[in-house]
């Protein structure tokens, strides 16, 4: 699978990231759509829940 950045976010002071358009776009989600985090090695991979 061919790697592409799709945005860079900051962590807030409360571990919280916001999701770029580009990546919303990507994974089809909206306000109140859960997402979840998978570890592959030493990448986390978000995905829609």
């Amino acid at each position: 699978m061919e790697e592409k950045i799709l945005g860079l976010s900051s962590v807030t002071q409360k571990y919280q990231v916001t999701l770029t358009k580009d990546v919303r776009d990507v994974l089809g989600v909206k306000p109140g759509d859960k997402v979840v985090f998978v570890q592959k090695g030493d990448a986390v991979i978000v995905k829609k829940a």
